[in-house]
């Protein structure tokens, strides 16, 4: 039963989930299903869209790039530091959607907004100075322990 339901058409699913007999309403649904372009499959990144600048329809992510499902028009995935606001660099081989800014060396993936994108470098940025401070603990503790142990062998 599954199988028959992905054979069926875009059109048929559209009048099915209607459930209606209304005939004008039917012609409708039907007309508009033949009028609008399918949307993509759902990738990892689910779907995506944009506005197109030829025409002002909509761009659906197609891999790495925007296609107008109007126009056709073809526009690459192109992220944008929301620090720096220059190109970031596209996803190096062996990493998965890591997109990162050049300048200021921000990291994001293809989904997330500026405010994802700040918020991670943010959490970055806490982590390092807690780091900081750790190791800053770590070399009073030792500078510690090495006074102690000079005043240890300074002893008569």
């Amino acid at each position: 039963m599954t199988f028959a339901d992905e054979a069926r058409s875009r059109r048929a699913h559209l009048l099915r989930m209607a459930n209606t007999r209304d005939e004008q309403l039917r012609d409708r649904l039907a007309a508009y299903a033949d009028d609008t372009p399918e949307p993509p499959a759902i990738g990892h990144h689910g779907i995506e869209t944009t506005g197109c600048p030829k025409c002002a329809s909509t761009m659906w992510r197609q891999r790495n790039d925007f296609v107008c499902a109007n126009c056709g028009h073809v526009k690459g995935a192109v992220m944008e530091c929301p620090h720096c606001h220059c190109e970031m660099k596209p996803p190096q081989a062996g990493w998965f959607d890591r997109h990162q800014c050049p300048r200021c060396h921000r990291v994001a993936a293809s989904t997330d907004s500026a405010e994802d994108i700040e918020a991670r470098e943010r959490q970055r940025l806490e982590a390092i100075a807690l780091l900081d401070v750790a190791i800053e603990e770590q070399r009073h503790q030792n500078k510690v322990i090495s006074d102690l142990e000079r005043d240890i062998s300074d002893s008569p």
